[in-house]
């Protein structure tokens, strides 16, 4: 839900707010997806300008690890779209791994932890629709949306 409506505040659309539809991981910090960033950005360089010049204070130390993601950048996991099985490449196998498979509403639908020899995996026996495939390593976790339409 929207947590301010703009509409009218002087504006005629209501407005995206900072934490509106974005992983709030504490008060006043989130995340965003790629997509999100460009309509935040959209917003805060428009009709929300005013917000850049605010007394808010914004933290921006610290160091991004890049090591996990380019070892998990490696991991492929096709074909996609795909008839049933699917075919994980590049995952270094550990007794560590592990795969879930959820729906687009985010339901479990399979886990695995069999550890090493995940190299492929059978989801003919779904239903027809976009899946996520979470692969969990020991390098992190990489996340792969998967159309099944056989």
């Amino acid at each position: 839900n929207n947590t301010c409506n703009d509409i009218g505040q002087g504006f005629s659309s209501d407005l995206l707010d900072m934490d509106e539809n974005f992983m709030a991981y504490s008060q006043n910090t989130w995340m965003f997806s790629h997509d999100q960033v460009n309509a935040m950005n959209a917003t805060l360089n428009g009709e929300r300008s005013n917000l850049k010049n605010s007394n808010v204070t914004v933290n921006c130390t610290g160091t991004v690890n890049t090591n996990n993601m380019s070892e998990n950048n490696k991991i492929k996991v096709y074909p996609n779209p795909t008839t049933g099985k699917i075919l994980i490449k590049n995952l270094i196998q550990t007794s560590n791994n592990s795969i879930v498979v959820r729906d687009i509403l985010g339901k479990i639908i399979f886990t695995s932890e069999s550890g090493n020899n995940l190299d492929s995996l059978d989801i003919s026996y779904l239903e027809d629709g976009i899946y996520f495939i979470e692969i969990a390593h020991s390098n992190g976790v990489r996340i792969e949306k998967v159309i099944l339409s056989k």
